[in-house]
Protein backbone atom coordinates (compact mmCIF):
# COMPACT_ATOMS: atom_id res chain seq x y z
CA UNK A 1 0.00 0.00 0.00
CA UNK A 2 1.35 3.42 -0.89
CA UNK A 3 2.39 5.91 1.87
CA UNK A 4 0.00 8.77 2.47
CA UNK A 5 2.90 11.24 2.99
CA UNK A 6 6.19 11.90 1.28
CA UNK A 7 9.32 11.09 3.31
CA UNK A 8 10.27 14.79 3.38
CA UNK A 9 14.01 14.24 3.14
CA UNK A 10 14.51 17.77 1.84
CA UNK A 11 11.53 19.40 3.60
CA UNK A 12 11.96 22.24 6.07
CA UNK A 13 9.74 23.65 8.80
CA UNK A 14 9.58 26.47 11.33
CA UNK A 15 10.04 26.02 15.11
CA UNK A 16 6.78 26.71 16.98
CA UNK A 17 8.83 28.32 19.83
CA UNK A 18 11.44 30.58 18.22
CA UNK A 19 10.13 30.76 14.62
CA UNK A 20 13.44 29.96 12.91
CA UNK A 21 13.66 27.54 9.95
CA UNK A 22 15.10 24.06 10.42
CA UNK A 23 14.99 20.72 8.60
CA UNK A 24 11.56 19.34 9.38
CA UNK A 25 12.97 16.06 10.63
CA UNK A 26 14.93 17.96 13.34
CA UNK A 27 11.78 19.41 14.94
CA UNK A 28 10.49 17.38 17.95
CA UNK A 29 7.20 17.47 19.84
CA UNK A 30 7.27 18.95 23.35
CA UNK A 31 6.06 16.72 26.22
CA UNK A 32 4.18 18.33 29.12
CA UNK A 33 3.12 16.30 32.22
CA UNK A 34 3.83 13.05 30.32
CA UNK A 35 1.53 14.11 27.45
CA UNK A 36 2.89 14.69 23.98
CA UNK A 37 1.77 17.99 22.46
CA UNK A 38 1.58 19.17 18.87
CA UNK A 39 4.14 21.89 19.58
CA UNK A 40 7.26 21.22 17.55
CA UNK A 41 10.52 22.73 18.78
CA UNK A 42 14.00 22.97 17.31
CA UNK A 43 16.97 21.35 19.10
CA UNK A 44 17.75 24.65 20.89
CA UNK A 45 14.19 25.19 22.17
CA UNK A 46 13.23 21.62 22.98
CA UNK A 47 13.32 20.62 26.68
CA UNK A 48 12.43 17.32 28.34
CA UNK A 49 9.31 16.94 30.48
CA UNK A 50 9.78 18.68 33.84
CA UNK A 51 9.19 16.49 36.96
CA UNK A 52 8.13 19.59 38.93
CA UNK A 53 5.05 19.82 36.72
CA UNK A 54 4.01 16.31 37.77
CA UNK A 55 3.36 17.17 41.43
CA UNK A 56 -0.05 15.93 42.51
CA UNK A 57 -0.28 13.28 39.81
CA UNK A 58 0.70 10.48 42.20
CA UNK A 59 -0.26 9.77 45.83
CA UNK A 60 2.49 10.69 48.32
CA UNK A 61 2.66 9.99 52.05
CA UNK A 62 5.19 12.21 53.87
CA UNK A 63 3.97 12.85 57.45
CA UNK A 64 5.92 15.46 59.47
CA UNK A 65 4.34 15.25 62.90
CA UNK A 66 5.72 13.00 65.69
CA UNK A 67 3.30 10.97 67.77
CA UNK A 68 3.41 11.82 71.50
CA UNK A 69 6.54 14.06 71.33
CA UNK A 70 8.75 15.07 74.29
CA UNK A 71 10.29 18.49 73.40
CA UNK A 72 12.95 20.22 75.53
CA UNK A 73 11.05 22.64 77.78
CA UNK A 74 14.04 23.69 79.91
CA UNK A 75 14.78 27.09 78.39
CA UNK A 76 17.50 29.27 79.90
CA UNK A 77 15.15 31.49 81.87
CA UNK A 78 13.58 28.46 83.59
CA UNK A 79 16.90 27.07 84.85
CA UNK A 80 17.59 27.28 88.56
CA UNK A 81 15.45 28.83 91.25
CA UNK A 82 15.15 32.41 90.02
CA UNK A 83 16.56 32.40 86.49
CA UNK A 84 19.24 34.70 85.15
CA UNK A 85 19.75 37.80 87.29
CA UNK A 86 22.14 40.74 87.10
CA UNK A 87 23.21 43.06 89.87
CA UNK A 88 24.12 46.51 88.46
CA UNK A 89 27.46 47.97 89.56
CA UNK A 90 26.67 50.27 92.47
CA UNK A 91 28.28 52.22 95.28
CA UNK A 92 28.60 55.55 97.11
CA UNK A 93 29.80 58.72 95.40
CA UNK A 94 32.10 61.27 97.12
CA UNK A 95 30.45 64.07 99.08
CA UNK A 96 28.73 66.74 96.96
CA UNK A 97 29.41 64.99 93.65
CA UNK A 98 27.26 67.23 91.42
CA UNK A 99 28.52 70.44 89.78
CA UNK A 100 26.23 72.61 87.63
CA UNK A 101 27.24 75.46 85.32
CA UNK A 102 23.86 77.08 84.70
CA UNK A 103 22.92 74.80 81.78
CA UNK A 104 21.18 71.43 81.70
CA UNK A 105 24.57 69.68 81.89
CA UNK A 106 25.61 68.43 85.33
CA UNK A 107 29.12 67.11 85.96
CA UNK A 108 29.35 64.09 88.30
CA UNK A 109 32.49 63.40 90.35
CA UNK A 110 32.90 59.58 90.20
CA UNK A 111 36.54 58.48 90.67
CA UNK A 112 37.56 55.43 88.60
CA UNK A 113 33.95 54.94 87.47
CA UNK A 114 34.81 52.56 84.60
CA UNK A 115 31.55 53.43 82.83
CA UNK A 116 31.13 53.87 79.07
CA UNK A 117 29.35 56.65 77.23
CA UNK A 118 25.73 55.60 76.74
CA UNK A 119 25.57 53.68 80.03
CA UNK A 120 22.63 54.50 82.32
CA UNK A 121 23.16 55.50 85.93
CA UNK A 122 20.56 55.67 88.69
CA UNK A 123 21.10 58.07 91.61
CA UNK A 124 19.46 57.99 95.01
CA UNK A 125 19.99 59.66 98.40
CA UNK A 126 20.81 63.10 96.98
CA UNK A 127 19.87 66.31 98.80
CA UNK A 128 18.79 69.64 97.33
CA UNK A 129 21.40 71.83 95.67
CA UNK A 130 20.84 74.81 93.38
CA UNK A 131 17.11 74.24 93.84
CA UNK A 132 17.02 70.70 92.37
CA UNK A 133 17.34 67.13 93.61
CA UNK A 134 19.13 64.79 91.21
CA UNK A 135 17.69 61.31 91.68
CA UNK A 136 16.46 58.69 89.23
CA UNK A 137 17.95 57.40 86.00
CA UNK A 138 20.12 59.32 83.50
CA UNK A 139 22.20 58.44 80.48
CA UNK A 140 25.81 59.47 80.96
CA UNK A 141 28.60 60.82 78.76
CA UNK A 142 32.14 60.07 79.89
CA UNK A 143 34.36 63.13 80.44
CA UNK A 144 37.41 61.31 81.80
CA UNK A 145 38.27 58.37 84.04
CA UNK A 146 37.01 60.20 87.14
CA UNK A 147 33.93 62.07 85.96
CA UNK A 148 31.01 62.01 83.55
CA UNK A 149 28.18 64.33 82.54
CA UNK A 150 24.41 63.88 82.69
CA UNK A 151 21.61 66.04 81.28
CA UNK A 152 18.96 67.40 83.66
CA UNK A 153 15.48 68.22 82.37
CA UNK A 154 15.86 71.96 82.99
CA UNK A 155 18.84 74.31 83.42
CA UNK A 156 20.43 74.01 86.86
CA UNK A 157 21.82 77.19 88.48
CA UNK A 158 25.59 77.12 88.89
CA UNK A 159 26.69 75.42 92.08
CA UNK A 160 28.02 72.29 93.73
CA UNK A 161 26.31 69.85 96.10
CA UNK A 162 24.16 66.77 96.48
CA UNK A 163 25.16 65.74 99.99
CA UNK A 164 27.29 62.91 101.35
CA UNK A 165 24.91 59.99 100.83
CA UNK A 166 24.50 59.88 97.02
CA UNK A 167 24.53 56.31 95.73
CA UNK A 168 24.81 55.19 92.11
CA UNK A 169 23.99 52.07 90.08
CA UNK A 170 25.12 51.53 86.49
CA UNK A 171 23.33 49.35 83.95
CA UNK A 172 23.56 49.07 80.15
CA UNK A 173 20.00 50.05 79.15
CA UNK A 174 17.22 52.28 80.39
CA UNK A 175 14.54 50.92 82.69
CA UNK A 176 14.53 48.25 85.37
CA UNK A 177 16.26 44.98 84.49
CA UNK A 178 13.77 42.14 84.85
CA UNK A 179 14.68 39.01 86.76
CA UNK A 180 15.08 36.08 84.39
CA UNK A 181 15.14 38.14 81.20
CA UNK A 182 18.17 39.87 79.64
CA UNK A 183 18.22 43.60 79.03
CA UNK A 184 19.72 45.34 76.02
CA UNK A 185 23.50 45.04 75.89
CA UNK A 186 23.64 42.34 78.60
CA UNK A 187 25.68 39.17 78.33
CA UNK A 188 23.44 36.09 78.30
CA UNK A 189 24.98 32.89 79.62
CA UNK A 190 23.29 29.73 78.40
CA UNK A 191 22.75 27.17 81.12
CA UNK A 192 22.02 23.49 80.51
CA UNK A 193 22.12 20.06 82.03
CA UNK A 194 25.45 18.45 82.85
CA UNK A 195 26.90 17.04 80.65
CA UNK A 196 26.25 19.50 77.86
CA UNK A 197 23.63 18.15 75.50
CA UNK A 198 21.55 16.28 78.06
CA UNK A 199 21.73 14.08 81.13
CA UNK A 200 20.49 10.63 82.01
CA UNK A 201 18.57 11.90 85.02
CA UNK A 202 16.31 14.93 85.04
CA UNK A 203 17.56 15.89 88.48
CA UNK A 204 21.23 16.16 87.41
CA UNK A 205 22.84 19.36 88.67
CA UNK A 206 22.77 22.45 86.49
CA UNK A 207 26.06 23.78 85.18
CA UNK A 208 27.01 26.63 82.82
CA UNK A 209 28.07 25.54 79.37
CA UNK A 210 31.44 27.13 79.99
CA UNK A 211 31.93 24.53 82.77
CA UNK A 212 33.22 27.21 85.13
CA UNK A 213 31.34 25.64 88.02
CA UNK A 214 28.46 23.34 88.89
CA UNK A 215 25.39 23.67 91.07
CA UNK A 216 21.89 25.02 90.97
CA UNK A 217 21.59 28.46 89.43
CA UNK A 218 20.49 31.07 91.91
CA UNK A 219 22.25 34.27 90.88
CA UNK A 220 24.82 34.89 88.17
CA UNK A 221 27.60 37.27 89.23
CA UNK A 222 29.75 38.91 86.56
CA UNK A 223 33.18 39.19 88.17
CA UNK A 224 35.29 42.21 87.11
CA UNK A 225 38.84 41.88 85.88
CA UNK A 226 41.57 41.77 88.46
CA UNK A 227 44.22 44.26 87.32
CA UNK A 228 47.88 44.33 88.33
CA UNK A 229 49.88 47.46 87.42
CA UNK A 230 53.67 47.79 87.24
CA UNK A 231 54.60 51.45 86.72
CA UNK A 232 58.01 51.87 88.39
CA UNK A 233 61.02 50.95 86.24
CA UNK A 234 62.60 47.71 87.32
CA UNK A 235 62.38 43.91 87.17
CA UNK A 236 59.52 42.07 88.84
CA UNK A 237 57.74 38.70 88.75
CA UNK A 238 54.10 37.66 88.54
CA UNK A 239 52.69 34.24 89.39
CA UNK A 240 49.55 33.02 87.65
CA UNK A 241 46.86 32.30 90.28
CA UNK A 242 45.25 28.88 90.58
CA UNK A 243 42.77 28.32 87.76
CA UNK A 244 43.92 31.29 85.65
CA UNK A 245 44.97 30.18 82.18
CA UNK A 246 44.66 33.38 80.14
CA UNK A 247 45.69 36.97 80.79
CA UNK A 248 45.43 40.32 79.04
CA UNK A 249 48.85 41.96 78.89
CA UNK A 250 49.60 45.59 78.04
CA UNK A 251 53.17 46.87 77.71
CA UNK A 252 54.38 50.45 77.09
CA UNK A 253 58.08 51.08 76.47
CA UNK A 254 59.95 53.97 78.03
CA UNK A 255 60.35 57.14 75.94
CA UNK A 256 63.77 58.23 74.69
CA UNK A 257 65.31 61.40 76.05
CA UNK A 258 65.93 64.42 73.89
CA UNK A 259 69.43 65.23 72.72
CA UNK A 260 71.34 67.94 74.61
CA UNK A 261 73.04 70.75 72.71
CA UNK A 262 75.91 69.23 70.76
CA UNK A 263 75.44 65.84 72.45
CA UNK A 264 73.53 62.55 72.51
CA UNK A 265 70.60 61.54 74.69
CA UNK A 266 69.66 58.22 76.32
CA UNK A 267 67.19 55.76 74.82
CA UNK A 268 64.22 54.41 76.73
CA UNK A 269 64.20 50.72 77.61
CA UNK A 270 61.74 47.94 76.79
CA UNK A 271 58.81 46.88 78.93
CA UNK A 272 57.93 43.18 78.85
CA UNK A 273 55.95 40.24 80.20
CA UNK A 274 57.93 37.06 79.62
CA UNK A 275 58.94 37.31 75.92
CA UNK A 276 56.15 39.71 74.94
CA UNK A 277 57.42 43.31 74.87
CA UNK A 278 56.99 46.92 73.81
CA UNK A 279 60.15 48.72 72.70
CA UNK A 280 61.63 51.85 74.20
CA UNK A 281 61.98 55.04 72.17
CA UNK A 282 65.39 55.90 70.70
CA UNK A 283 67.32 58.89 72.08
CA UNK A 284 67.70 62.17 70.25
CA UNK A 285 71.12 63.40 69.16
CA UNK A 286 72.57 66.54 67.62
CA UNK A 287 70.71 67.16 64.40
CA UNK A 288 68.63 63.96 64.51
CA UNK A 289 65.50 62.78 66.29
CA UNK A 290 65.13 59.30 67.75
CA UNK A 291 62.92 56.64 66.20
CA UNK A 292 59.79 55.52 68.02
CA UNK A 293 59.81 52.27 69.97
CA UNK A 294 58.25 49.19 68.37
CA UNK A 295 57.86 45.76 70.03
CA UNK A 296 56.55 42.27 69.40
CA UNK A 297 55.52 42.03 65.75
CA UNK A 298 51.94 43.16 65.17
CA UNK A 299 49.64 40.38 63.93
CA UNK A 300 46.08 39.06 64.09
CA UNK A 301 46.63 38.45 67.83
CA UNK A 302 49.12 41.19 68.75
CA UNK A 303 47.84 44.77 68.72
CA UNK A 304 49.11 48.27 69.38
CA UNK A 305 51.23 50.93 67.71
CA UNK A 306 54.76 52.27 67.48
CA UNK A 307 55.99 55.39 69.22
CA UNK A 308 56.25 58.64 67.29
CA UNK A 309 59.69 59.74 66.11
CA UNK A 310 61.43 62.70 67.71
CA UNK A 311 61.73 65.93 65.71
CA UNK A 312 64.96 67.03 64.06
CA UNK A 313 66.25 69.99 62.05
CA UNK A 314 68.41 73.10 62.41
CA UNK A 315 66.83 73.75 65.81
CA UNK A 316 65.99 71.47 68.70
CA UNK A 317 63.35 68.81 68.07
CA UNK A 318 60.16 67.96 69.96
CA UNK A 319 59.56 64.60 71.63
CA UNK A 320 57.51 61.89 69.92
CA UNK A 321 54.21 60.64 71.34
CA UNK A 322 53.76 57.18 72.86
CA UNK A 323 52.24 54.46 70.67
CA UNK A 324 48.48 53.85 70.71
CA UNK A 325 46.23 50.84 71.08
CA UNK A 326 45.41 50.79 67.36
CA UNK A 327 47.82 53.29 65.79
CA UNK A 328 51.15 55.09 66.16
CA UNK A 329 52.12 58.01 68.34
CA UNK A 330 52.51 61.42 66.71
CA UNK A 331 55.93 62.53 65.48
CA UNK A 332 57.69 65.41 67.17
CA UNK A 333 58.73 68.30 64.92
CA UNK A 334 61.35 71.01 64.73
CA UNK A 335 60.69 74.77 64.65
CA UNK A 336 58.50 76.20 63.14
CA UNK A 337 56.30 73.15 62.56
CA UNK A 338 53.53 71.81 64.82
CA UNK A 339 53.78 68.35 66.30
CA UNK A 340 51.76 65.56 64.70
CA UNK A 341 48.72 64.12 66.52
CA UNK A 342 48.67 60.52 67.68
CA UNK A 343 46.42 57.88 66.15
CA UNK A 344 44.56 54.90 67.59
CA UNK A 345 44.67 56.40 71.09
CA UNK A 346 48.39 57.28 70.95
CA UNK A 347 50.10 60.38 72.36
CA UNK A 348 50.72 63.51 70.30
CA UNK A 349 54.18 64.74 69.30
CA UNK A 350 55.45 68.13 70.45
CA UNK A 351 56.53 71.00 68.24
CA UNK A 352 60.02 72.39 68.24
CA UNK A 353 61.40 75.52 69.84
CA UNK A 354 64.30 77.74 68.81
CA UNK A 355 66.54 76.46 71.61
CA UNK A 356 64.40 74.12 73.72
CA UNK A 357 61.55 71.79 72.77
CA UNK A 358 58.73 70.28 74.79
CA UNK A 359 58.01 66.62 75.53
CA UNK A 360 55.70 64.24 73.68
CA UNK A 361 52.40 62.98 75.11
CA UNK A 362 52.18 59.68 76.97
CA UNK A 363 49.45 57.01 76.78
CA UNK A 364 47.02 55.79 79.45
CA UNK A 365 46.68 52.20 80.65
CA UNK A 366 42.89 51.87 80.70
CA UNK A 367 42.20 51.02 77.06
CA UNK A 368 41.90 53.00 73.88
CA UNK A 369 40.57 56.52 74.20
CA UNK A 370 40.92 59.80 72.37
CA UNK A 371 44.21 60.28 70.53
CA UNK A 372 46.49 63.04 71.79
CA UNK A 373 46.79 66.28 69.82
CA UNK A 374 50.14 67.52 68.57
CA UNK A 375 51.80 70.51 70.18
CA UNK A 376 51.51 73.90 68.50
CA UNK A 377 52.56 77.44 69.22
CA UNK A 378 48.92 78.50 69.02
CA UNK A 379 47.98 76.20 71.95
CA UNK A 380 50.73 74.50 73.91
CA UNK A 381 54.03 73.37 72.54
CA UNK A 382 53.96 69.99 74.30
CA UNK A 383 52.29 66.88 72.90
CA UNK A 384 49.00 65.85 74.50
CA UNK A 385 48.48 62.49 76.14
CA UNK A 386 46.41 59.86 74.34
CA UNK A 387 43.81 57.59 75.98
CA UNK A 388 43.93 59.70 79.18
CA UNK A 389 47.72 59.56 79.28
CA UNK A 390 49.81 62.40 80.70
CA UNK A 391 50.70 65.40 78.57
CA UNK A 392 54.33 66.19 77.90
CA UNK A 393 55.54 69.36 79.60
CA UNK A 394 57.06 72.61 78.41
CA UNK A 395 60.34 71.76 80.18
CA UNK A 396 60.90 68.98 77.66
CA UNK A 397 59.86 65.95 79.70
CA UNK A 398 57.75 63.27 78.02
CA UNK A 399 54.38 62.35 79.54
CA UNK A 400 53.51 59.11 81.28
CA UNK A 401 53.55 56.61 79.89
CA UNK A 402 56.17 56.46 77.15
CA UNK A 403 56.30 60.08 75.90
CA UNK A 404 59.57 61.14 74.25
CA UNK A 405 61.71 63.95 75.70
CA UNK A 406 62.40 67.23 73.92
CA UNK A 407 65.84 68.30 72.63
CA UNK A 408 67.95 71.35 73.50
CA UNK A 409 70.29 73.63 71.59
CA UNK A 410 70.46 76.41 69.02
CA UNK A 411 71.04 76.38 65.26
CA UNK A 412 73.34 73.59 64.03
CA UNK A 413 73.87 72.25 67.56
CA UNK A 414 70.27 71.54 68.45
CA UNK A 415 69.48 68.12 69.82
CA UNK A 416 66.69 66.11 68.26
CA UNK A 417 63.67 64.88 70.20
CA UNK A 418 63.46 61.43 71.74
CA UNK A 419 61.19 58.81 70.21
CA UNK A 420 58.03 57.76 72.05
CA UNK A 421 57.76 54.30 73.56
CA UNK A 422 55.89 51.60 71.66
CA UNK A 423 52.66 49.99 72.91
CA UNK A 424 51.66 46.34 72.54
CA UNK A 425 48.70 44.39 73.96
CA UNK A 426 47.44 40.85 73.56
CA UNK A 427 45.91 37.84 75.32
CA UNK A 428 48.41 35.23 76.45
CA UNK A 429 48.01 31.68 77.72
CA UNK A 430 49.59 31.10 81.14
CA UNK A 431 50.06 28.07 83.37
CA UNK A 432 48.58 28.34 86.88
CA UNK A 433 51.28 28.50 89.54
CA UNK A 434 53.99 29.49 87.05
CA UNK A 435 56.03 32.64 87.71
CA UNK A 436 56.67 35.01 84.80
CA UNK A 437 59.24 37.83 84.60
CA UNK A 438 57.94 41.38 84.26
CA UNK A 439 60.17 44.30 83.24
CA UNK A 440 59.12 47.97 83.32
CA UNK A 441 61.13 50.13 80.94
CA UNK A 442 62.62 53.41 82.07
CA UNK A 443 62.45 56.67 80.18
CA UNK A 444 65.81 57.97 79.00
CA UNK A 445 67.37 60.64 81.23
CA UNK A 446 70.26 62.92 80.27
CA UNK A 447 71.57 66.23 81.60
CA UNK A 448 70.69 69.22 79.46
CA UNK A 449 67.60 67.81 77.68
CA UNK A 450 64.09 66.57 78.38
CA UNK A 451 63.63 63.12 79.89
CA UNK A 452 61.49 60.41 78.36
CA UNK A 453 58.38 59.17 80.20
CA UNK A 454 58.68 55.84 81.98
CA UNK A 455 57.00 52.73 80.60
CA UNK A 456 54.49 50.43 82.28
CA UNK A 457 52.99 46.91 82.27
CA UNK A 458 49.38 45.99 83.04
CA UNK A 459 48.07 42.44 83.58
CA UNK A 460 44.35 41.64 83.66
CA UNK A 461 42.75 38.31 84.48
CA UNK A 462 39.40 36.95 85.60
CA UNK A 463 39.52 35.52 89.11
CA UNK A 464 38.33 31.94 89.51
CA UNK A 465 35.31 31.60 91.85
Amino acid sequence: MANRFANGAKAFGFCDVCGFRFDLKKLKNLVVKTKQTQIKACPQCWTPDQPQLQLGMYPISDPQAIRDPRPDTNTWYQSGTNGLQTSPTSGLLPANPFTADGTTTVLVNAPNHGALTGTYVTFSGATVFSGVVIVGQYQLTVVNANSYAITYATPVPAGNGGGSAVTFAYQPAAGVLQQGFPGEGMLVIQWGWNPIGGARDFDAVLTPNTLVGAGEVGQVTFAPWTSVFFTTPGTYSWTAPVGVTQVYVLCVGGGGSGGPSGGTGVSGTNSSFDTFFAGGGVRGATGSGGAGGQGTTLSATVFGGNGGAGGSGFYSGGGGGAGGYAGNGGNGRSFPFNGNPGSGGGGGGSNGGLSASAGGGGVGLSGQGTSGAGGSLALNSYGFGGSDGQNGDANGNGGLYGGGGGGRGVVFSGGGGGGGGGLRWTFLTVVPGTTYPVVVGAGGVVAGAGAGGNGAVRINYLPVP
